[in-house]
Order: structure tokens, then C-alpha cells, then sequence
């Protein structure tokens, strides 16, 4: 599972994290060492008073002098304000004396019982009932136990103020650390997030066209935000290298461009070089004609209905050397390309008239079959003319192959344009001898042929497939063993 977060948003949680993970362990062993330290104070000085308690009773607990005994722990306890009590027992666990004014709570004489061999013993004693705070009972032995025993308690109060007053650093610490990352946070977002943003903006926005040339400069993308604060970092450095790569790829992609389109017009040329015989056969048969029409009005200059008869001939022999003639102009015109409405049919006659001679030498008469929803489609003319071209030319070569190799063989073609699915198809169909499926995947390959050398440059496939994937189609081949094959052009929706 992947999730997107902002980095700006990443860096101020990750801080957050660190300072509260690292504030909540340093509040513990800051609390823990705090507590223990002033819990040690507390009770160094809680033994110090017991033993001076004990040290002064001795001689009045002898003579059992309880008036003295009575003053003296009223007068130790006042001396400090953390003083909760004060009380002597005998060796035997009798009360002896004791500070409280509202009686004595009996519980207190096993609360904290002295250890044989022990010198004092501490005790925390806690009030169940939550009316009073925790006490630290220390007692201690009166002439090593034998006259009795003193008890002291002291309030945690001091512990406490100093818990309390450890806990505001603490979590001030922790607050002005929290602050520090916000502000942090803030700086790095502005520092690398934004010019991060602004690159990766600037990455979504580089497309083909702009590659092209045809949108706007790669030169012009706001890699980098201004702001209040500007500082040079890595982020900026590969924001410009990023500029410089951009500006590298749309020199490469528009030479590349250039490329393809001479490797086109190159292919035109070729393409021309292998009808030029057939053409000049088409234009010789009726300038022949012409030629006989011109003889036999010279000789009956004044046989009227012979003139009519001739110079329609002559016209209608003038108009498809026209024809021949444009068609190749056309295909050797450089033109930019253009894309707009194109009739199918018409465009099917022209590549069949261009290729004619060929088609004549393999026996061929194409037959068209063209669906209405095909009729007119997007594409430039002449560029797509071309293509087929190709494409009728390499059926010639399959079908004259198969008709060195079966002599009684009937070769066909069929030239189909049809819509399915939205999208138009114009097949060029053969029965010719089909392809080799190892040469399949590398049919469409830059100087990839199988016809004998000095017969193709290779180029003719892969600069058909160019065209129209520059359409926004494609081309693919279909073709089983021993039954011809089939090229289809597949181009976007019809008009």
C-alpha cells in the first residue's frame, strides 16, 4: 500500500515525533532522578531530627519524666514546618509521647516496626482515603532500643514542590523544542518543499509538444518560487539541472524530429524510384495515342465528325496523364504536415493509380471495400498516401513471390476501410505468401527485410508505422502460415 504526503508535512511530524519520544524519556529520568535526589535529602534529614529526638529523650525517658517528653517533641516539630509528627514508644511498643492534638491514630504504633540490627527504617505511608498527603516515617532506636523508640514524619511536600516545579521545565523544554521544529518545519518547506513543488510541477507540465517546440519554452518552466528568504541549496542546483535537461531532451526530440521527416521524405524518394518505370509505361501508352489521333486528323483535316471523335479521345488521354502526373508531384512534395478532413476513396485511387504498373505486372485489379462510417476521416493526406503506398507495394512483392513459386496461382488484393469500436481500419489484404512468424517480431524494425538485397531499403515498414503512430494509430500485421496477409491501419474515430 503507498500513500502520498507532502515532505514539508513528513519533516514537521517526524520532528513532532522525535521531540515528543525524546521529551516524554527525558521527563521520566529527569522526574525519576529529581524524585530520588529530594527523596534522599528528605530523609537525611528526617534521621538527623530522629536521632536528635532520641539523643535528648534518653535521660527523661529513665527517670519517666512524660512533662519533658511531651515538650520536647511539641518544640522539635515546630522547629520545621515538614515536621507531620513526632512519637516515642517504649521497648515494648508503648506509647510514651506523641504530637497530635486530636489523638493518637493507633495504626501508626505498627506502621514502621525497626529491623533487628538495623540502625533506622523508612517507610512511605500513604493515606488511603486521599485526605492526607504521602509521609516518610523514620524511626529510630532510643539507647539502641532498650528505653525505646523514636518516630518522625515527614511531609512529601518537598518532593513534591520540586516534582512540581521539575515537571514546568520539563514540559517548557518540551514546548520551546515543539516551537523550534514548527519553526524548523516552516524554513525547511520553504528552503526545499517549494522548489521540490515547483520541480515536480514543472516535470508534470514537460509533454511532447513542449519537447516539440510547439508549446512553450522548456526555458520559461518556474522551477523555483521567489521568496523572503532565498538560499542556494541542492534543491536549487537540481532544479537547474533539471532546466538544462529539459532544454538538452527538446533540442534532441526536435533534431530527432527533423530526422524522421528527411528518413520520410527519403523513403518518398525511394518509393518514387520504384514506380518511376511503371509511370513512364502509364504515360507512354497515351502519348502513343495521342500521337495516332494527331496522324489521322492531319491526314482528313476537314472529316468533322472524326475531329469530335478524336479530340475526345485526346482529352480524355490528356486528363490521366494529368492524373499520373500530380500523383507523383504530390508524393515527391515537401510538405509540412496537416492534418483535416480526407475522403478515403479518392485517396484508395490515387495509391492504386501510382502503383498501377505494379499492380499490372503481378496481375492484380485491387477491389475496394469501404463501410459509410469510413468514408472521410482525420489524417494528412499525403503522409498517410504514402504509407499505404508502401503498403500496396510490399502485398506486390508477397504476391509475386507466391506466383514464382505456384505458376496457376490467382493472385488478389483487397483494400477495405471500415469503423469498429470507434476507431476507423484500412486494411490492405493479400494472398500473397504471408510472412515468416520469426520475422514477425521484427518486422517493423529500422533496415529489417527479407526481400533480396538491392530490392528495399528496410525503412519502408518502419517509416509506415511512424506516419501513423504520428496520427495517433498504429499498425499491425496479421498473417497465417500460407494464407497472404493483412497490414491494418488502425487511426482515431471518422468525422
Amino acid at each position: 500500500m503507498r500513500f502520498r504526503v507532502n515532505l514539508g508535512a513528513l519533516v514537521l511530524l517526524t520532528t513532532l515525533t522525535l521531540v515528543l519520544l525524546f521529551g516524554s524519556i527525558n521527563f521520566y529520568w529527569v522526574r525519576h532522578e529529581t524524585t530520588r535526589a529530594l527523596t534522599g535529602e528528605l530523609e537525611k534529614r528526617a534521621l538527623h531530627v530522629a536521632q536528635g529526638v532520641a539523643v535528648q529523650a534518653v535521660d527523661a525517658i529513665l527517670v519517666d519524666d512524660r512533662l519533658v517528653l511531651k515538650r520536647l517533641v511539641e518544640e522539635t516539630r515546630s522547629l520545621d514546618k515538614e515536621i507531620a509528627y513526632i512519637f516515642l514508644v517504649g521497648p515494648g511498643g508503648e506509647l510514651i509521647a506523641h504530637t497530635f492534638d486530636g489523638g493518637f491514630p493507633v495504626e501508626l504504633l505498627k506502621a514502621n516496626p525497626l529491623p533487628v540490627q538495623r540502625d533506622y527504617m523508612v517507610r512511605r505511608i500513604v493515606d488511603t482515603q486521599g485526605r492526607e498527603e504521602p509521609i516518610r516515617d523514620i524511626v529510630v532506636p532510643i539507647a539502641g532500643g532498650y528505653a525505646g523508640f523514636a518516630h518522625v514524619g515527614f511531609r512529601e511536600s518537598l518532593i513534591l514542590a520540586g516534582v512540581r516545579v521539575m515537571d514546568r521545565a520539563v514540559v517548557g523544554m518540551v514546548g520551546v523544542f515543539i516551537g523550534l521544529g514548527l519553526v524548523a518545519s516552516i524554513l525547511f518547506a520553504r528552503v526545499v518543499t517549494r522548489p521540490l513543488l515547483g520541480l515536480t510541477a514543472a516535470a508534470g507540465r514537460v509533454n511532447l509538444e513542449m519537447l516539440q517546440g510547439t508549446e512553450a519554452s522548456p526555458a520559461d518552466l518556474p522551477l523555483r518560487h521567489s521568496a523572503a528568504l532565498v538560499v542556494e541549496t541542492e534543491v536549487d542546483r537540481l532544479a537547474g539541472e533539471f532546466r538544462r535537461m529539459v532544454e538538452r531532451l527538446s533540442a534532441a526530440t526536435r533534431q530527432l524530429r527533423e530526422t524522421q521527416e528527411q528518413l520520410i521524405f527519403a523513403e518518398r524518394l525511394s518509393t518514387i524510384g520504384t514506380i518511376a518505370s511503371g509511370l513512364a509505361h502509364e504515360l507512354n501508352n497515351p502519348l502513343a495515342g495521342l500521337r495516332n489521333c494527331l496522324r489521322r486528323i492531319q491526314r482528313e483535316p476537314d472529316n468533322a465528325e472524326q475531329l469530335l471523335r478524336y479530340l475526345s479521345m485526346m482529352l480524355e488521354s490528356a486528363e490521366h496523364m494529368q492524373r499520373v502526373l500530380n500523383g507523383l508531384l504530390d508524393l515527391a512534395r515537401s510538405r509540412r504536415p496537416e492534418v483535416h478532413a480526407v475522403a478515403l476513396e479518392p485517396m484508395l485511387d490515387r495509391v492504386i493509380l501510382l502503383a498501377s504498373h505494379r499492380l499490372a505486372e503481378v496481375r492484380i485489379t485491387p477491389r475496394k471495400e469501404i463501410a459509410p462510417t469510413a468514408a472521410v476521416i482525420r489524417a494528412d493526406q499525403y503522409q498517410l498516401e504514402q504509407a499505404l503506398l508502401n503498403l500496396v507495394l510490399n502485398a506486390c512483392d508477397s504476391v509475386e513471390q507466391r506466383i514464382h513459386c505456384e505458376p496457376g496461382f490467382s493472385p488478389d488484393m483487397l483494400l477495405r476501410g471500415a469503423c469498429e469500436n470507434g476507431r476507423v481500419h484500412i486494411d490492405v489484404i493479400d494472398n500473397g505468401l504471408g510472412i515468416d512468424p520469426e520475422a514477425l517480431p521484427r518486422l517493423f524494425d529500422p533496415f529489417f527485410t527479407t526481400k533480396a538485397p538491392g530490392r528495399g531499403t528496410g525503412l519502408g515498414l518502419s517509416i509506415a508505422r511512424n506516419i501513423i503512430r504520428k496520427h495517433g494509430g498504429d499498425i499491425v500485421v496479421e498473417s497465417p502460415p500460407g494464407a497472404g496477409a493483412t497490414f491494418r491501419i488502425v487511426l482515431g474515430a471518422a468525422v
